[in-house]
Protein backbone atom coordinates (compact mmCIF):
# COMPACT_ATOMS: atom_id res chain seq x y z
CA UNK A 1 0.00 0.00 0.00
CA UNK A 2 1.48 3.24 -1.18
CA UNK A 3 1.91 5.96 1.59
CA UNK A 4 -0.27 9.05 1.40
CA UNK A 5 1.77 12.50 0.56
CA UNK A 6 3.32 14.30 3.51
CA UNK A 7 0.84 17.15 3.50
CA UNK A 8 -2.02 15.39 4.53
CA UNK A 9 -0.75 14.06 7.80
CA UNK A 10 -1.66 16.34 10.50
CA UNK A 11 0.55 18.32 11.97
CA UNK A 12 2.96 17.10 14.30
CA UNK A 13 2.21 18.16 18.56
CA UNK A 14 5.85 19.58 18.48
CA UNK A 15 5.00 21.83 15.76
CA UNK A 16 1.59 22.81 18.28
CA UNK A 17 3.52 23.43 21.41
CA UNK A 18 6.13 25.90 18.87
CA UNK A 19 3.20 27.58 17.62
CA UNK A 20 1.63 27.80 21.35
CA UNK A 21 4.74 29.53 22.28
CA UNK A 22 5.15 31.89 19.74
CA UNK A 23 1.43 32.74 20.26
CA UNK A 24 2.39 33.33 24.30
CA UNK A 25 5.64 35.40 23.19
CA UNK A 26 3.42 37.58 21.06
CA UNK A 27 1.11 38.14 23.48
CA UNK A 28 3.47 38.72 26.44
CA UNK A 29 5.13 41.44 24.17
CA UNK A 30 1.81 43.40 22.87
CA UNK A 31 0.87 43.34 26.84
CA UNK A 32 4.12 44.82 28.13
CA UNK A 33 4.23 47.13 24.85
CA UNK A 34 0.90 48.67 26.57
CA UNK A 35 2.18 48.54 29.88
CA UNK A 36 4.93 51.19 28.71
CA UNK A 37 3.04 52.33 26.71
CA UNK A 38 0.59 53.36 29.61
CA UNK A 39 4.21 53.94 32.04
CA UNK A 40 4.68 56.46 29.85
CA UNK A 41 1.82 58.64 29.79
CA UNK A 42 1.54 58.59 33.22
CA UNK A 43 5.19 59.75 33.42
CA UNK A 44 4.59 62.25 31.06
CA UNK A 45 1.57 63.18 33.42
CA UNK A 46 3.54 63.73 36.39
CA UNK A 47 6.13 65.77 34.44
CA UNK A 48 3.30 68.38 33.70
CA UNK A 49 2.17 68.15 36.95
CA UNK A 50 5.48 69.05 38.13
CA UNK A 51 5.95 71.76 35.62
CA UNK A 52 2.86 73.44 36.78
CA UNK A 53 3.69 73.63 40.53
CA UNK A 54 6.73 75.47 39.23
CA UNK A 55 4.32 77.96 37.67
CA UNK A 56 1.98 78.16 40.61
CA UNK A 57 5.04 78.62 43.03
CA UNK A 58 5.85 81.68 41.05
CA UNK A 59 9.11 79.49 39.87
CA UNK A 60 7.98 80.11 36.22
CA UNK A 61 6.42 83.64 35.74
CA UNK A 62 3.66 84.45 33.72
CA UNK A 63 5.03 85.38 30.46
CA UNK A 64 8.83 84.30 30.76
CA UNK A 65 10.38 80.99 28.45
CA UNK A 66 10.82 77.52 29.95
CA UNK A 67 14.07 76.51 30.64
CA UNK A 68 15.84 74.65 27.40
CA UNK A 69 15.00 71.47 27.03
CA UNK A 70 17.99 69.79 28.26
CA UNK A 71 18.13 72.00 31.31
CA UNK A 72 14.33 71.43 32.27
CA UNK A 73 15.28 67.56 32.11
CA UNK A 74 18.34 67.71 34.59
CA UNK A 75 16.13 69.51 37.20
CA UNK A 76 12.86 67.42 37.10
CA UNK A 77 15.72 63.99 36.57
CA UNK A 78 14.22 62.47 33.13
CA UNK A 79 15.01 63.08 29.54
CA UNK A 80 14.46 65.17 27.27
CA UNK A 81 11.85 63.17 25.17
CA UNK A 82 9.62 63.26 28.11
CA UNK A 83 10.11 67.02 29.04
CA UNK A 84 9.38 67.05 25.12
CA UNK A 85 5.84 64.73 25.74
CA UNK A 86 4.95 66.70 28.50
CA UNK A 87 4.53 70.03 27.03
CA UNK A 88 1.58 69.57 24.88
CA UNK A 89 -0.07 68.78 28.27
CA UNK A 90 0.27 72.18 29.42
CA UNK A 91 -0.73 73.62 25.81
CA UNK A 92 -4.07 72.17 26.27
CA UNK A 93 -4.46 73.39 29.60
CA UNK A 94 -3.57 76.96 28.42
CA UNK A 95 -0.77 77.04 31.33
CA UNK A 96 1.88 77.04 28.35
CA UNK A 97 2.24 78.59 24.76
CA UNK A 98 4.31 78.24 21.70
CA UNK A 99 6.10 81.48 20.42
CA UNK A 100 7.14 82.70 16.92
CA UNK A 101 10.23 80.89 17.96
CA UNK A 102 9.19 77.19 18.39
CA UNK A 103 9.99 77.77 22.67
CA UNK A 104 7.48 77.50 25.01
CA UNK A 105 6.73 80.19 26.84
CA UNK A 106 4.21 81.07 30.15
CA UNK A 107 1.18 81.56 29.43
CA UNK A 108 -0.11 84.62 31.00
CA UNK A 109 -3.76 84.38 31.84
CA UNK A 110 -5.86 87.20 31.05
CA UNK A 111 -9.58 87.54 32.38
CA UNK A 112 -11.07 87.00 29.12
CA UNK A 113 -9.47 83.33 29.08
CA UNK A 114 -11.18 82.74 32.28
CA UNK A 115 -14.79 83.96 30.40
CA UNK A 116 -14.18 81.51 27.31
CA UNK A 117 -13.56 79.17 30.03
CA UNK A 118 -16.71 80.08 31.88
CA UNK A 119 -18.74 80.37 28.42
CA UNK A 120 -17.48 76.40 27.36
CA UNK A 121 -18.31 74.95 30.81
CA UNK A 122 -21.74 76.86 30.84
CA UNK A 123 -22.49 75.23 27.08
CA UNK A 124 -20.67 71.86 27.28
CA UNK A 125 -22.23 70.66 30.60
CA UNK A 126 -25.83 71.83 29.92
CA UNK A 127 -26.41 74.51 32.38
CA UNK A 128 -29.46 76.55 32.48
CA UNK A 129 -30.20 79.72 32.46
CA UNK A 130 -31.97 78.81 35.78
CA UNK A 131 -28.58 77.98 37.64
CA UNK A 132 -26.95 80.70 36.05
CA UNK A 133 -29.29 82.95 37.51
CA UNK A 134 -29.30 81.66 40.74
CA UNK A 135 -25.98 82.21 40.76
CA UNK A 136 -26.10 85.60 40.08
CA UNK A 137 -28.46 86.20 42.77
CA UNK A 138 -26.09 85.34 44.93
CA UNK A 139 -22.78 86.48 43.70
CA UNK A 140 -23.39 89.75 42.81
CA UNK A 141 -24.83 91.32 45.92
CA UNK A 142 -21.65 90.35 47.34
CA UNK A 143 -19.84 92.40 44.88
CA UNK A 144 -21.60 94.75 45.57
CA UNK A 145 -20.60 95.08 49.30
CA UNK A 146 -17.09 94.82 48.29
CA UNK A 147 -17.07 97.40 45.62
CA UNK A 148 -19.16 99.92 48.12
CA UNK A 149 -16.28 99.06 50.93
CA UNK A 150 -13.28 99.73 48.20
CA UNK A 151 -14.27 101.71 45.42
CA UNK A 152 -12.28 104.14 44.73
CA UNK A 153 -13.24 108.33 43.69
CA UNK A 154 -12.95 107.07 39.84
CA UNK A 155 -14.56 103.85 40.53
CA UNK A 156 -17.92 106.33 41.75
CA UNK A 157 -17.71 108.44 38.96
CA UNK A 158 -17.84 105.68 36.23
CA UNK A 159 -20.40 103.76 38.08
CA UNK A 160 -22.40 107.67 38.40
CA UNK A 161 -21.93 108.04 34.51
CA UNK A 162 -23.24 104.43 33.72
CA UNK A 163 -26.10 104.94 35.95
CA UNK A 164 -27.15 108.15 34.47
CA UNK A 165 -27.31 105.97 31.02
CA UNK A 166 -29.48 103.43 32.64
CA UNK A 167 -31.73 106.03 33.72
CA UNK A 168 -31.84 107.46 30.05
CA UNK A 169 -32.43 103.81 28.86
CA UNK A 170 -35.17 103.40 31.31
CA UNK A 171 -36.83 106.65 30.66
CA UNK A 172 -36.74 106.02 26.44
CA UNK A 173 -37.71 102.22 27.38
CA UNK A 174 -35.03 101.17 25.32
CA UNK A 175 -34.96 97.60 26.15
CA UNK A 176 -31.55 96.84 24.46
CA UNK A 177 -29.54 99.50 25.25
CA UNK A 178 -30.73 98.75 28.91
CA UNK A 179 -29.91 95.26 29.16
CA UNK A 180 -26.63 96.73 27.37
CA UNK A 181 -25.74 98.76 30.12
CA UNK A 182 -27.09 97.09 33.16
CA UNK A 183 -24.37 94.09 31.95
CA UNK A 184 -21.79 96.94 32.20
CA UNK A 185 -22.98 98.34 35.02
CA UNK A 186 -22.63 94.74 37.00
CA UNK A 187 -19.06 95.02 35.46
CA UNK A 188 -17.92 97.79 36.79
CA UNK A 189 -19.13 96.87 40.18
CA UNK A 190 -16.54 93.74 40.24
CA UNK A 191 -13.71 96.15 38.67
CA UNK A 192 -14.77 98.95 42.02
CA UNK A 193 -14.40 95.64 44.54
CA UNK A 194 -10.77 95.42 43.30
CA UNK A 195 -11.29 92.21 43.88
CA UNK A 196 -9.27 90.49 40.91
CA UNK A 197 -11.43 86.92 41.51
CA UNK A 198 -14.70 88.62 41.30
CA UNK A 199 -13.71 90.69 38.05
CA UNK A 200 -12.84 87.44 36.58
CA UNK A 201 -15.75 86.08 37.71
CA UNK A 202 -18.14 88.85 36.12
CA UNK A 203 -16.46 88.76 32.75
CA UNK A 204 -17.42 84.94 32.36
CA UNK A 205 -20.98 86.11 33.76
CA UNK A 206 -21.20 88.76 31.13
CA UNK A 207 -19.82 86.16 27.49
CA UNK A 208 -22.23 84.02 29.49
CA UNK A 209 -25.46 86.58 29.61
CA UNK A 210 -24.56 88.42 26.37
CA UNK A 211 -26.45 91.70 25.68
CA UNK A 212 -29.73 89.04 27.00
CA UNK A 213 -29.50 90.67 30.38
CA UNK A 214 -32.50 93.17 31.39
CA UNK A 215 -32.58 95.42 34.85
CA UNK A 216 -34.55 93.73 36.94
CA UNK A 217 -34.08 96.04 39.72
CA UNK A 218 -33.85 99.63 38.94
CA UNK A 219 -33.95 101.03 42.68
CA UNK A 220 -30.80 98.65 43.49
CA UNK A 221 -28.87 99.88 41.12
CA UNK A 222 -29.59 103.45 42.48
CA UNK A 223 -28.91 102.24 46.09
CA UNK A 224 -25.35 100.71 45.07
CA UNK A 225 -24.21 103.80 43.95
CA UNK A 226 -25.86 106.56 46.61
Amino acid sequence: MNNPPKNLWPISSGDDVSDSRANRGRSAFAERMRFLALDRHKLNEKIAVLIQQLIAQGKLEPGSYLPPERKLAFMLGVNRATVREAIPLLCERGLIEKTDNHRPRVRVVEQSNIASIFYQFFHFNRCSYQELHEFRSMFEPEVAVFAATNAKSEDIQELSRLLLRLEQAWIDYDAQKLAELDARFHLQLAIASHNVLMQAIAHGLLVISGSARYSQSYEQLSSVVQ
